[in-house]
């Protein structure tokens, strides 16, 4: 029996407050990412990705289940924006010394200028849960110091294995095991008592799930906010540039046999399949 689900949002319509900034589909001079981010008004809280390498890709793969059109979905990486422009995540694709991982809980802090260039991370979002991240990042800090918190090595661990393929390397999600980047930002806002995916259990989180939170519940944070007077309605800036998930593979750069993404169809998209079904 699989452990994981997510509930379906009961809004009939996308949050208005998460903001298409794209820009024009056909520009031919593409903004950096962080360029990007420079212009926008929203330059720090949930950070999501969406890569194009093959580990990014089965990640994006891996969250399909999540999604009513079975399609891939757009992110495949959270962490934790501050306004110095210090990233806070937990990362597959760039693990440091082995002997680090235990020390740190598997928690990195990068520059954002890591995930500059843009066709290396075509998708970008910037999400706000609340106005005050100082408590979110001391929570952070505290998940970096103590595994008992949240065993983000354990997590790290299954997840290598599928993106890998190696031998019983199922899809973590299925066994309840969330995206060790999206459980780790997620639990640090849980602890500050700030929800940003209430349609799914922490422990499975997934940028998807945090992405879906943000577009499609909310009434929740509305009935929320008369309850608890800090809670905000999620707000952000998104830019897509990869519609439909396509992997650069480790051979391309001297076959250049890249597997080409089909054409976008258009901001739409973004808002289709949203809403998650419940999993039999």
């Amino acid at each position: 029996m699989n452990s994981d689900f997510m509930r379906r949002s009961p809004d009939g319509r996308a949050n208005d407050n998460i903001v298409d900034a794209s820009g024009p589909a056909d520009a031919k001079d593409v903004p950096s990412n962080t360029a990007w981010l420079k212009s926008q008004p929203i330059r720090s809280g949930v950070l999501l990705l969406g890569g194009v390498t093959i580990d990014h890709f089965r990640v994006r793969v891996a969250q399909s289940r999540y999604r009513d059109d079975l399609a891939p979905s757009f992110w495949s990486a959270a962490g934790i924006l501050l306004e110095s422009g210090t990233v806070l995540t937990a990362p597959l694709d760039s693990l440091p010394n082995v002997s680090r991982i235990a020390v740190k809980n598997g928690v990195q802090r990068v520059s954002v200028e890591a995930f500059d260039k843009v066709e290396w991370f075509p998708n970008i979002a910037v999400l706000s849960f609340t106005d005050d991240l100082e408590p979110i990042e001391k929570a952070a800090r505290e998940i970096e110091r103590s595994r008992a918190i949240l065993d983000l090595p354990s997590m790290l661990i299954p997840w290598l294995g599928f993106v890998w393929a190696t031998d019983g390397g199922s899809n973590p999600l299925r066994a309840g095991v969330g995206l060790p980047s999206a459980a780790f930002v997620e639990t640090a806002f849980a602890m500050c008592s700030v929800e940003i995916s209430p349609g799914q259990r922490t422990a499975s989180s997934s940028p998807e799930a945090i992405w879906q939170a943000a577009r499609w519940w909310s009434k929740f944070y509305e009935v929320a906010q008369k309850h608890d007077k800090s809670v905000a309605q999620p707000k952000g800036v998104y830019r897509i540039k990869q519609w439909a998930a396509a992997a650069v593979g480790v051979r391309d750069d001297y076959e250049g046999n890249v597997i080409k993404p089909v054409e976008s169809a258009g901001p739409a998209r973004a808002t289709r399949g949203k809403r998650a079904r419940k999993q039999k």
